[in-house]
Formats: C-alpha cells, sequence, structure tokens
C-alpha cells in the first residue's frame, strides 16, 4: 500500500470520526473478506490512512479507502415527544376489529414504551432488508 499524506490523514479523521458506522459494498485484496453488507464502527484511523473497524460479526479487519468499498450508514434517529396518544381498536364479539378507535391516557401510555419501542425497532428491521433485496 503507498504511503498516505499528513494531510489525507486528517482529512478521513474528519470525515470518519470514531463512532462512524458503515457498511461494507466490497472488500478486494483480503484472503479472508468480511462479507459483503456487513457493517461495523470506526475506531480510528490509523497513521496509514485505515479505517480501523470493529465489525457486528466481532472481526476487526481495517478498510482502506481506494481499495474498498463501503458506504456510510445514515443515523437513524427517532424523537417522541409527550403528549403521546397511543390509538387501538378492540375486538368485538366475533372477533372483528370494531370501527371506533380508542386512544389512551398518557399515564396509560407509559406502560406501553417498551412495545411501541420494540415494534419499532421491528419495523426497521423490516425495512431495511426490504431495502437490500
Amino acid at each position: 500500500m503507498s504511503s498516505t499524506k499528513p494531510y489525507m490523514v486528517k482529512l478521513l479523521r474528519e470525515q470518519f470520526p470514531p463512532g462512524t458506522r458503515i457498511r461494507l459494498d466490497s472488500m478486494m485484496n483480503d484472503p479472508q473478506p468480511i462479507p459483503k453488507g456487513m457493517t461495523g464502527t470506526v475506531q480510528g484511523i490509523d497513521d496509514a490512512g485505515q479505517l480501523l473497524m470493529k465489525w457486528d460479526n466481532g472481526r476487526g479487519l481495517s478498510l482502506v479507502p481506494g481499495e474498498d468499498d463501503f458506504t456510510v450508514v445514515k443515523p437513524q434517529k427517532l424523537k417522541l415527544y409527550m403528549p403521546l396518544e397511543l390509538g387501538y381498536y378492540e375486538k368485538n364479539d366475533w372477533g372483528d376489529y370494531e370501527d371506533e378507535e380508542l386512544t389512551l391516557s398518557d399515564s396509560d401510555a407509559v406502560g406501553y414504551v417498551d412495545t411501541v419501542n420494540g415494534a419499532l425497532e421491528r419495523e426497521s428491521k423490516f425495512l431495511t432488508r426490504r431495502a437490500d433485496l
């Protein structure tokens, strides 16, 4: 590998600070490459300009900009503001859902925080998989 100029290393460190999430597109020159599509977290940039990675599969193989292809995973944040209104539908005697939406009060809705977060997380993973198809 050719040596990377100090100003380029500085630029890489600004562009990919520790904590940046990366998705690997391809790794060309490694006999045991990280699988395509694997995500990981930048731990730092060494003086040669390599991205020191901690991959989600537990490996720690570095990325070489210009040789390996990768993309930055944009962070996704969801902010929920109170009052949070949760609506639901009850089933009738025949097992069908009623047409009228009922709402939970704020104090009752707080008890469903883990359920709502879990549903949002599952939906997010489903949408990510669909985007990869």
